[in-house]
């Protein structure tokens, strides 16, 4: 994954919900692939606090990107292709 620029104005949470957005695009991530990484995963691989990786996943859940499954994680939407 990559660092936070903590010199940008973006705030990390959109940071991080830009870069998955990105890897969404790009096909990294896909509707019917494995979910998108935790909320754990994304605050250790990035370096930030669990409650900004959980904003970072609530943006994209808002966008219609990806949607939680209970007790699996955060998959890609169909709308997101």
């Amino acid at each position: 994954m990559r660092e936070i620029d903590r010199e940008s104005r973006v705030p990390p949470w959109r940071q991080i919900a830009d870069h998955l957005r990105a890897e969404i695009e790009s096909g990294v991530y896909r509707p019917d692939g494995p979910p998108v990484p935790s909320r754990a995963l994304l605050a250790q691989a990035w370096g930030v606090a669990s409650s900004t990786a959980h904003k970072a996943l609530r943006a994209l859940t808002d966008e219609g990107l990806i949607e939680p499954v209970a007790g699996m994680g955060f998959y890609v939407t169909g709308r997101a292709q």
